[in-house]
């Protein structure tokens, strides 16, 4: 790949892509370090790429637009930062930072609540806190106790949206399926926070826990008790999420949200119905661009799975 796309030229270098391979070859060269560093010249060229690629998404992190570049950014560079240590990551680690302050402010309200209840969105702002919490160790206490905080508040507004099956709600036109991720997050939280009530909804202890937190991290984790952590009810009136639960595993997850972006579902109301642990109404919505000649129908409740009351679907003013 280094010898095929020169700095800065081809595909390569989107932003986006390049964030994502900071951090997948700084986690291979952790994983890898004993057999690499035996070979002096590749480890060299790695990590000079690795320092110019780190350099350039640095210098150009404000161009990115969507989300989930800009927290895959701020991943990489806290990842980088570490990587290099104190001598070659410190700014690395004060850019990540800096950039990840931005987001909760946008992304989180004053009480530490989701400003809007994309799971996926909510799942990788979490992880990224997480990160942060993990990787960096500098001196602003006061910093790592304001992320602390709102990744608390985090892991249980996420809590809420997981389906009895374990997986999360698709709601948003960004959403993605969490693969592991979301084991990995609650995984690391019950460590590094030290509660049990996410070793549970972590299932286990996965590869990249064990890559950052090692076999003391393990240890820690197997030494904590299990303790359940999916509410029956939970409310969430300011970023419109809300959850209805029964004992014999069904669940109902509704979007509410009170504004929406001219991308995502219209109709105001998206939901995921699960009973017994089998999802039986799957409401996301789907994308359209606005002013295409079937919006207004993919936006009305006919191309939807919606309840009718009395014969009625929802009535707009």
């Amino acid at each position: 790949w280094i010898a095929s796309n020169p700095p800065g030229i081809g595909s390569g270098w989107r932003l986006g892509p390049l964030a994502r391979r900071i951090r997948n070859w700084v986690l291979a060269s952790d994983l890898a370090r004993t057999d690499w560093e035996k070979d002096t010249p590749f480890f060299r060229v790695v990590e000079e790429s690795l320092a110019l690629q780190a350099t350039y998404l640095l210098q150009r992190r404000d161009e990115i637009g969507q989300a989930n570049d800009s927290l895959d950014c701020i991943r990489a560079l806290l990842l980088a930062g570490r990587f290099f240590g104190e001598s070659g990551g410190a700014h690395l680690l004060q850019a990540g930072r800096a950039a990840l302050q931005n987001e909760i402010q946008t992304r989180l309200r004053a009480d530490g609540g989701f400003t809007d209840a994309q799971s996926s969105l909510q799942l990788h702002l979490a992880s990224t806190m997480m990160e942060y919490l993990l990787f960096d160790s500098g001196q602003d206490n006061a910093f790592r106790e304001y992320v602390e905080v709102r990744l608390l508040l985090g892991l249980e507004c996420l809590a809420a949206m997981i389906l009895p099956e374990g997986s999360v709600p698709l709601f948003g036109s960004g959403a993605r399926l969490p693969g592991d991720a979301l084991e990995n997050l609650y995984a690391l939280a019950a460590v590094r926070l030290r509660d049990p009530r996410w070793k549970k909804q972590a299932a286990g202890f996965g590869v990249l826990p064990y890559m950052l937190l090692g076999e003391e991290g393990k240890s820690a984790f197997e030494q904590l008790p299990d303790s359940a952590t999916i509410p029956q009810r939970a409310y969430f009136p300011e970023s419109g999420l809300y959850r209805l639960s029964a004992a014999d595993g069904s669940a109902l997850i509704i979007r509410a949200s009170p504004s929406i972006p001219p991308e995502e579902h219209q109709d105001l109301l998206t939901y995921h119905l699960s009973i017994r642990g089998q999802q039986v109404i799957v409401d996301s919505g789907a994308y359209l661009p606005p002013g295409s000649e079937a919006d207004e129908y993919f936006a009305s409740p006919l191309a939807h799975n919606v309840l009718l009351v009395d014969g009625q679907g929802p009535q707009t003013e």
